[in-house]
Parts: C-alpha cells; structure tokens; sequence
C-alpha cells in the first residue's frame, strides 16, 4: 500500500511539474489586406505549434483592407476594436509572452504626408499596445511591403519610404524583427498568390519562434505542405463588418446571381 502511495505521490508530482513547465503565449496579428488575405491556419500557426510544442499558444487576426495606420494610431476606431477582440482572447489569462505581428502599409504610400509620419504613427501604435497591454516585454514582427510599386515611377518614392520606416523600426526595437514579402506577389500586384500567403505564414511563424526562443526553424518553403484551414480565420474589411469576408462575399455572389 505504501509503494502504490508513494508511486501516485510521484506520479503527482510530475504532472505539476509538467504543467508548471509549459509557457503560454498569446500572437496578436493586424493590419490590412494582405494581413486579412493570409489565413494563419496554412503555415502560419502549425510552425509556431510545433516550435513551441507542450506550450499553450493563442492567437487572433483581426485586419482591415483600405485602411492607413492612422486608423489604428493616433485615431484609434480600428485599435479599440482590436483591443476587444484581444481582450475576448485573452480571458484575463496571463502570458509569458506576446507578439504583435502587423502587415499594414500599403495605403500610406498613396500620398507623401503619410508615409513620411509612417515611422512615428508606427511607434505610437506599439507603445500604446506595450502600454495598454502593460508589457513593456512585447516581440514584434513586421511584414514589409512588397514590390508592388517600385516600377511605377509617382508611387515608388512613397512606398519606398514606407518600406524604409518599417525596416527602421523593427531594426532599432529591442525585441523586433522584420520580414521579406519581395517575392511574395506577382509583378504588380498588390495583394500576393497564394503561395505567396504561405510563405508570408512561414516567415511570419519563423520570425515569431526566433523571437520567444532565440533560434528558428530552418525550413524549406518551397517543400513546406501547407495545412488545411482550421476554419477559425475570418478578415473584416470594414469597420461595420459588411464587407471583406471572402467566404460570406461568395455566397452574396452567388445568390445575387440566382435571383437574376
């Protein structure tokens, strides 16, 4: 009797150490339409999951196509709406960690005012999710534009300057980093294929890993099998919800397209 107590006493207590043992992080992802475009289910989330296996990962995306940075900073409609879907997602849990993962940036190139305060209006915006967050401790990771742009000889000074404040920023922040989206569109075009969208997840999950572990997973992004959706993933591309949802725009389509 004693051996089978002592046994279930030990048995106890590795399971409290192994609870005690596994970390919580919390991965918060923002910003426009190509951030809205990307499901995080397809590479994304599987490459942080598997890094951090035994750890409790939560995550949650909530973009806006269209849409300048002011709209998040200093104005605010679009963070206070980000900060209740985050404060849902949270629970009043505590996390070990938090990251912010923001691809945003497109609509401050259109005019030069804008993508000239691109740099400061993307500070605020991290300041105040460290400070309404109370975590000074906060890993950020950057999606840089891409070259949708730089052939067309009035835009690219504006987008140009863009890229260079996103890559300024997330050099010069403490626990920041950047991503490459070069390659991850066709030509011109502003929103990237859908190998694109996986490899933005790749890097994206990569750079996040790096960040809470100090190392990242060496991964082939040409041979990565992306995963299926996990049906989670939803992109709001208006402020009043009425637009920018891709499965729910299909199927307006396609009942318009009865009635006629």
């Amino acid at each position: 009797m004693n051996i089978r107590i002592a046994n279930f006493v030990l048995f106890l207590n590795m399971l409290i150490c192994a609870t005690c043992s596994a970390d919580s992080h919390l991965v918060i992802m923002s910003g426009q339409s190509n951030m809205g475009r990307m499901d995080p289910s397809i590479s994304l989330k599987p490459i942080v999951r598997e890094a951090l296996a035994g750890d409790e990962v939560e995550f949650i995306k909530m973009a806006w196509g269209g849409r300048s940075i002011d709209k998040w900073y200093p104005n605010g409609a679009l963070y206070d709406k980000l900060m209740e879907g985050v404060q849902k997602t949270m629970k009043n849990k505590s996390f070990d960690t938090v990251s912010f993962v923001w691809m945003q940036g497109e609509a401050d190139t259109q005019k030069t005012s804008t993508a000239e305060t691109y740099k400061a209006n993307l500070t605020g915006l991290i300041n105040t999710v460290k400070s309404d967050l109370k975590r000074d401790d906060l890993h950020v990771v950057i999606g840089r534009l891409n070259d949708a742009r730089e052939s067309d000889p009035v835009r690219a000074p504006d987008w140009l300057k863009v890229k260079k404040a996103q890559v300024e920023f997330a050099d010069e922040y403490k626990s920041g980093a950047w991503i490459n989206t070069d390659d991850c569109n066709v030509d011109t075009g502003v929103h990237n294929t859908d190998d694109g969208y996986k490899k933005m997840g790749i890097r994206f999950g990569s750079a996040i890993v790096k960040l809470i572990k100090g190392d990242s997973p060496v991964i082939d992004e040409d041979a990565f099998s992306a995963h299926a959706p996990d049906g989670k993933d939803t992109y709001t591309a208006s402020l009043d919800g009425k637009g920018g949802n891709k499965k729910k725009d299909k199927k307006k389509g396609k009942k318009k397209a009865k009635k006629k």
